[in-house]
């Protein structure tokens, strides 16, 4: 909760306003261009990406000639302070692995929107979140305007369950699980 308050009052977002969160490199598989167009004209969003890339300044524009509130704070070492000022996390790669800041979004109890490819779908259901196509601004749209609408409530719920799903992925799990093969178990 700490980071909630410094975050938000670094970047000036009012508690009352839905912070949009995503961490990664800017650049094209990332796809943060289709998460600013598909918010475009939504009230009371805040788009925030951590993280450096090539795309800064296309993305600067971009969110201009959109009009949505998109701060791009670069690279930082109080990234889980940024996880505690979100209220949803998304993830709109078109192309991953296991994610680690989706990971470190579901631990830190986060709703989480993704894209419907490999690697997020291992990690998040509809009970956790959203899965769209990365490539489809309007089920992008769709996929925040359900979290946007969601009571403060229901996110947590949402995050609650992500929490609890993450954590089979902990280390001591994944230590027990190879140890169990190890062995024969």
């Amino acid at each position: 909760e700490s980071g909630r308050v410094k975050i938000r009052a670094e970047l000036g977002v009012s508690d009352e306003r839905i912070l949009l969160l995503s961490v990664g490199e800017l650049n094209e598989n990332k796809n943060h261009e289709a998460v600013i167009r598909a918010i475009s004209g939504m009230k009371n969003i805040t788009y925030v990406i951590v993280g450096n890339g090539e795309l800064r300044d296309k993305l600067e524009t971009t969110s201009a000639e959109c009009g949505v509130d998109c701060r791009l704070v670069g690279f930082r070492t109080d990234v889980a302070d940024f996880y505690d000022a979100a209220d949803v996390y998304i993830l709109p790669s078109i192309r991953e692995g296991l994610n680690v800041s989706l990971m470190e979004a579901m631990a830190s109890g986060l709703p989480c929107l993704v894209g419907k490819i490999r690697g997020n779908v291992d990690l998040v259901d509809e009970s956790g979140g959203y899965l769209f196509n990365p490539s489809s601004v309007e089920e992008i749209r769709s996929a925040v305007q359900k979290a946007v609408n969601m009571t403060t409530e229901e996110r947590q719920e949402q995050g609650n369950h992500n929490l609890k799903t993450i954590r089979l992925f902990d280390l001591q799990t994944v230590e027990n699980v190879a140890s169990e093969i190890y062995r024969g178990v």
